[in-house]
């Protein structure tokens, strides 16, 4: 038996990082979202996916067409649990081309680009057909995380990679968007794990985040945890030079997952904070000299985290994660005061929904991604859809006031996929972009057979990849 959970529109607790009690159910405030140098490759992670049967897609609201669907994957098997065969870090559009940064699985004896490593980082250039223009290894043992696009005509990315033995490093590097040529690659690390989640740019100057363990040096700047990891933004000019850098983090492990540069230069930073016992979420801004302006911690003493920010021109910021379970976007002003927010799902610590990427387009209109649960039907305010027995990506978009327009749910099907005893199933969106005033684009993963609304495609691995261009 299928459940609809709707939407909600209800008082959300948030308090700053340095005091933070009471239940949210009690809230007040109602409102209404590499390598080293020489190891680039032209090898490509890609070969073309061939249509097949499949679900048909669901959608609610005022959902315009889908105008394609494209698989990119290889027939290489997954070797690592968890982790897609082909997964997509993040993209970034400019006009019709679309830059993406995301890794391979590759065989445990090296794939066919000679690696050894299970886990390669990719970073590629798609044409309006989301052709491949070119694609470029840019780390070996790394995950992709984040990308951007600099003031020079410089496709910025940053991930981790092997540092030690048994340990990762940050690193953050510059290729050239015309032909992916790659013009530097800084790496930093610490005793222990290091890694660099996201990226943001103004200009010429790159503002890097992520989480380190022990001490690290950023130029002429050295940052050592309080806890067992905290929180790192560096600054780097146009040649990758680190130029300044400071940590967020107390007593226990903190992270961060997303940053933006809001138009008045200062950084907003999305992550979370253990309290030793389980993490919540939080959102905050800095100066890019580590002056705190303001944070707020999302949820009382719940789980949760947050995965997305980013700004518009006025300076409002908005967040995508999980509170208690719950699907949560929202709506702050640029003095991080709120505007209206959006809960999705049955919340507790059954709730699937998982909201990965959030942003804005130029009229104010709010675009959401993620994965929604295999188990029951989600209202994202157009009507249930979903639960149809398989992870589904599924795509969100809202009004400026935060009301919906359109909900679009697409799950996977057919048989499952085994490797090595393991099985894989199901869909999720990771990343999506406006392309225009009309129209956006959505990429992630998927085991087996995907219809987005076009031609089905099925993957050729464990997990490959989708990109879905869709009218407004």
């Amino acid at each position: 038996m299928r459940v609809a959970y709707a939407a909600s529109v209800l008082p959300l607790v948030l308090c700053t990082l340095q005091a933070c009690g009471g239940d949210d159910s009690a809230a007040t405030a109602p409102f209404v979202s590499s390598t080293d140098a020489g190891r680039t490759s032209d090898a490509s992670p890609f070969d073309a996916g061939a249509a097949e049967a499949g679900f048909a897609p669901a959608t609610a609201g005022t959902c315009g067409a889908t105008t394609s669907s494209v698989r990119i994957g290889s027939t290489e098997q997954g070797s690592l649990l968890e982790i897609p065969d082909e997964g997509v870090g993040g993209v970034v559009v400019d006009g019709d081309a679309l830059y993406v940064a995301g890794w391979r699985n590759e065989k445990p004896d090296g794939g066919a680009d000679g690696s050894t490593a299970s886990v390669t980082h990719w970073v590629a250039k798609f044409d309006a057909t989301r052709t491949p223009v070119w694609q470029r290894l840019v780390g070996y043992a790394s995950h992709g995380r984040g990308i951007a696009l600099d003031g020079t005509g410089g496709v910025i990315v940053v991930g981790s990679q092997a540092g030690g033995l048994f340990t990762s490093d940050a690193f953050v590097a510059k290729l050239d968007a015309t032909n992916g040529t790659e013009t530097w690659h800084k790496t930093f690390g610490a005793s222990g794990d290091d890694l660099a989640t996201a990226v943001a740019t103004k200009g010429t100057t790159t503002y890097a985040t992520g989480q380190f363990d022990g001490t690290v040096s950023f130029g002429a700047t050295s940052l050592t945890t309080t806890g067992k990891i905290d929180v790192f933004v560096a600054t780097l000019d146009t040649d990758g030079n680190a130029t300044a850098a400071f940590k967020v983090g107390g007593a226990n492990d903190d992270v961060a997952s997303s940053i933006a540069v809001a138009p008045d230069g200062d950084l907003v930073l999305g992550g979370a904070s253990s309290d030793g016992m389980h993490f919540d979420g939080w959102v905050a801004k800095y100066s890019t000299a580590g002056e705190l302006r303001w944070n707020k911690y999302l949820g009382a003493m719940k789980t949760g985290q947050i995965f997305a920010v980013t700004t518009d021109t006025g300076g409002s910021v908005y967040v995508a994660g999980i509170i208690d379970g719950k699907a949560t976007v929202l709506k702050l002003d640029a003095g991080g005061n709120e505007h209206w927010a959006k809960l999705w799902g049955r919340g507790g610590t059954s709730g699937d929904v998982s909201p990965s990427s959030i942003v804005v387009a130029a009229d104010g209109a709010v675009l959401v991604g993620g994965e929604a649960p295999s188990t029951y039907e989600v209202d994202f305010g157009g009507g249930p859809i979903g639960g149809a027995f398989e992870p589904a990506a599924f795509i969100v978009e809202l009004e400026p006031s935060g009301k919906h327009r359109c909900s679009r749910s697409y799950p996977s099907s057919g048989p499952y996929l085994t490797d090595g005893g393991v099985q894989y199933t199901g869909a999720g969106t990771t990343a999506v972009a406006y392309t225009s005033a009309t129209s956006y684009v959505a990429a992630g993963s998927f085991a087996k057979t995907l219809d987005l609304g076009k031609s089905p495609m099925t993957s050729a691995g464990d997990y490959d990849i989708f990109f879905g261009d869709f009218a407004r």
